[in-house]
């Protein structure tokens, strides 16, 4: 249920009005994409990857959870 809470308060505003300003971070960010996520599209999580110039995107098989259930 926290975990459903905290999509309800970060994804619908950002993706229904967005402010076209993508907030940066200062450290190294690794944005996994798993590729049957059904919640949150690649295309979402790669834009999202723009928040930082050091960084990579890593694709990995599997769905919404497969980081917790395959944190490897």
């Amino acid at each position: 249920v926290n975990g459903l809470n905290l999509y309800r308060e970060n994804l619908p505003g950002p993706l229904v009005s967005p402010s076209g300003h993508v907030a940066q971070a200062a450290a190294p960010v690794q944005v996994l994409v798993p590729s049957k996520d059904l919640f949150i599209t690649a295309a979402l999580q790669r834009f999202l990857s723009t928040a930082t110039s050091i960084g990579r995107v890593v694709p990995v098989q599997g769905g919404h959870w497969v980081v917790t259930s395959r944190p490897e």
